[in-house]
């Protein structure tokens, strides 16, 4: 379960919820809901910052295929508004629907899933946005993304670790 928020000003802030279970009926699937709105100013160039809202709900669903090896599917449906019409091309003008269909999987080798100090969690995912997901965009990404958590000890009073996290785009 998930709940964050954030503001900056009256025109940027941040809401998401979301819920996600691991493990439903102590099997092998995982389901998982969320919901997100934003307000912010996007940069397109130096001197060019357009207001927008954006509202998204997404749907996971995940099967656990090997020991700590999960594959997931998700679907996600987001509506933009541009609040301005500054736009130099028409190929800037971000208004619309943002449908998108993703397929990836994860692996997490953890010591702990809440607060990690040694371990690793790699993920990888295809994103495909329009097409047979339908909407206004139509365009793919992909995305890795690693993380090692390294345990330093030097006292059992205090525990400290190192993060290395490297993340892709393609």
């Amino acid at each position: 379960t998930s709940l964050s928020g954030k503001y900056a000003n009256s025109n940027d802030y941040d809401l998401e919820a979301g819920f996600v279970e691991p493990r439903i009926l102590n099997g092998d699937w995982s389901l998982g809901v969320s919901g997100a709105y934003r307000s912010f100013t996007h940069r397109y160039f130096t001197n060019l910052e357009v207001p927008e809202k954006q509202q998204s709900v997404s749907l996971m669903i995940g099967k656990r295929i090997y020991e700590l090896i999960t594959l997931n599917i998700s679907i996600k449906h987001s509506q933009i508004q541009q609040l301005e019409d500054t736009f130099i091309f028409e190929e800037f003008k971000a208004s619309g629907i943002k449908n998108s269909l993703s397929f990836g999987f994860l692996r997490r080798d953890l010591d702990n899933y809440l607060d990690p100090r040694s371990g690793t969690f790699i993920s990888a995912n295809h994103k495909i946005f329009g097409s047979f997901a339908g909407g206004d965009f139509h365009f793919m990404e992909s995305n890795l993304d690693v993380k090692y958590y390294f345990p330093i000890d030097f006292s059992n009073n205090y525990q400290l670790f190192l993060l290395y996290h490297l993340k892709c785009l393609i």
